[in-house]
C-alpha cells in the first residue's frame, strides 16, 4: 500500500456501495486482502474463495456454492478473466446475501464484459492503494466503517433527475438507475466522484466505446484517476 494514504474513505465508500449491488469487481493484486478485511470485519472469520476457472462450475453449481460458504465475503477467481456471462447474470438476478469479489488482472479483460452487466456490478478503483514492487508492512485496520443504510428512494429519484439532466442522452435509463443509487449510497463521501466515473467508463465503454466513455466522463467532473482506466480499455469494447 502507498504510503501516507487512508484506508478510511476507501473502506467507507466500499461498504456504502453494498447498498447498491453485492457484485464488485476488485484489482487481483489486492482482491483477497479486501475480502479478508471486509469478512473479518463482518463476522470474525475469513473470506471464502472459489475458482470457477478451475472447477469448471455451471451457473446453478456456482450459485449452489455460494450459498452454502460459511463466509459473508466470496472471492470468485477466474469469472471475469474467462468472461463467464452466464455466471455473471445468473448471480445479478440472484441478489445474493452474500457480498462476491470478482478479481480483476486487467483492465482491458473489462472491456469483454457485457454492459448489462455493469448494472448490477461496481468496480472499486484501487490505484491510490497499491504500488510496486509491494513491500512488507502490518495489515492495518480501519475502525468505525458506517455500516451500509437502505438507500431512501426520494434521493435516488433526485440523483437519477440530476443525471438525467447530464447523461440521459447516451446512457440507458437502466445505466442511469444504477449509477444514480449509487451516487445516493456514497453522497458527501471523498473520492465517490472517483468511483462514479469509474463506474460510468465501463459501462460506456461495453455499450459503445472508450472515446464516448472519455466524451461523458467529461460532462461530470471527470477525474485523474480514471484516465489510466480509460488509456487500459481504449480501442477495446464488449462484441454484440
Amino acid at each position: 500500500m502507498q504510503k501516507g494514504v487512508s484506508l478510511q474513505p476507501f473502506a467507507t465508500l466500499l461498504t456504502r456501495s453494498r447498498a447498491v449491488t453485492s457484485l464488485f469487481a476488485v484489482d487481483s493484486n489486492i482482491a483477497m486482502q479486501v475480502a479478508n478485511a471486509w469478512s473479518f470485519a463482518l463476522d470474525g472469520t475469513p473470506a471464502y474463495r472459489i475458482d470457477t476457472s478451475r472447477e469448471r462450475l455451471d451457473s446453478n453449481s456456482a450459485v449452489s456454492a455460494i450459498d452454502q460458504c460459511p463466509s459473508p465475503i466470496v472471492v470468485l477467481e477466474g469469472t471475469l478473466d474467462m468472461v463467464n456471462e452466464a455466471l455473471l447474470f445468473s448471480l445479478i438476478r440472484q441478489d445474493s446475501k452474500k457480498t462476491l469479489i470478482f478479481p480483476v488482472v486487467a483492465y482491458a479483460n473489462l472491456s469483454l464484459i457485457a454492459p448489462e452487466v455493469w448494472d448490477g456490478m461496481i468496480l472499486v478503483p484501487s490505484e491510490q492503494l497499491v504500488t510496486l514492487p509491494a513491500e512488507h508492512r502490518a495489515l492495518q485496520h480501519c475502525a468505525k466503517v458506517p455500516p451500509a443504510e437502505p438507500l431512501n428512494s426520494a434521493q435516488v429519484v433526485d440523483e437519477l433527475n440530476d443525471l438525467g439532466s447530464t447523461l440521459a442522452d447516451a446512457v440507458p435509463l437502466k445505466s442511469l438507475a444504477h449509477l444514480a443509487a449509487f451516487r445516493a449510497a456514497t453522497k458527501g463521501l471523498g473520492g465517490a466522484n472517483a468511483w462514479l466515473q469509474y463506474q460510468l467508463a465501463v459501462r460506456t465503454n461495453a455499450a459503445q466505446d472508450a472515446k464516448h466513455a472519455q466524451a461523458l466522463s467529461g460532462r461530470i467532473r471527470s477525474v485523474d484517476a480514471v484516465q489510466a482506466l480509460l488509456t487500459a480499455l481504449d480501442g477495446h469494447h464488449h462484441v454484440h
